[in-house]
């Protein structure tokens, strides 16, 4: 936590995420409790988590303690559920700031928000901010690799 502090004190835009697995066999309730406090604590940017998968070549696999699938499943779902609201929370500071963005391409999905643009010749595109962040734009002349400045709405 002295370390997140640090970091947050100078550089106060920092991004963090981590990555979570649920369901490690012998994870009891109360430390499944400890990772959502974690959660509430730190207000991770994004969170990478999947539950255990019981793999038979693993060393994990002979431990007693297995997590049943269900109590995995719902695991999983709810840290992913409070996580949502801090993406969301931390996706909302960004709204009427400019980043510049690192242009992947062109977006494999059509968005909505984009099909009613009354400019021809615009091409959906996709890239991310410097910290990861995916954004969806429009743009005539962006290409893979380009960076562009873009506003977030």
């Amino acid at each position: 936590m002295k370390k997140i502090s640090g970091l947050r004190e100078k550089c106060p835009d920092i991004a963090l995420s981590t990555d979570i697995i649920v369901g490690f066999p012998y994870e009891s309730p109360d430390d499944f409790e400890q990772t959502l406090e974690l959660l509430h604590e730190i207000k991770f940017d994004s969170i990478f988590a999947f539950a255990y998968s019981n793999r038979s070549s693993a060393p994990a696999s002979k431990f007693d303690g297995q997590i049943g699938e269900q109590e995995k499943k719902d695991r999983l779902n709810l840290l992913l559920e409070v996580q949502q609201g801090y993406t969301e929370e931390k996706n909302a500071l960004m709204t009427g700031k400019t980043f510049p963005v690192l242009v992947e391409g062109k977006s494999s999905k059509k968005r909505e928000c984009f099909e009613n643009s009354e400019e021809k010749n615009l091409s959906q595109m996709t890239g991310r901010t410097e910290s990861n962040k995916i954004v969806h734009f429009m743009s005539k002349s962006a290409r893979t690799g380009d960076m562009v400045d873009i506003m977030i709405q």
